[in-house]
């Protein structure tokens, strides 16, 4: 990271955890897709959260955290050692599921 990046960083580190998310979500929305075509728009959106929500009422197994955290840094390359050293701070969650 140049210097006004670092900078950046620890500025933003220091803002409340609300603040911190919202200027990540806007982050993210701000970057291009990785593959063309991964644009979802909300209707898309809606329709798989719905999905997702059907199989995990019907009991269907979902992703445990590990893999579906291997999934996410398999897509970002890129930022995978960002993204990696943010996600160890999650912990690990083996009971968590992620309905794929």
């Amino acid at each position: 990271m140049v210097p006004s990046t670092q900078q950046l960083l620890k500025d933003a580190l220091l803002l409340p955890d609300q603040q911190r998310a919202e200027l990540v979500v806007e982050l993210l929305d701000s970057l291009p897709p990785a593959e063309p075509g991964q644009v979802r728009g909300d209707a898309e959106w809606l329709v798989e959260i719905e999905r997702r929500a059907r199989a995990a009422q019907a009991g269907v197994p979902g992703v445990a955290w590990e893999e579906a955290r291997k999934q996410v840094l398999d897509r970002l390359p890129v930022f995978s050692p960002v993204v990696s050293r943010n996600m160890k701070s999650l912990g690990k969650r083996s009971a968590l599921r992620f309905t794929a």
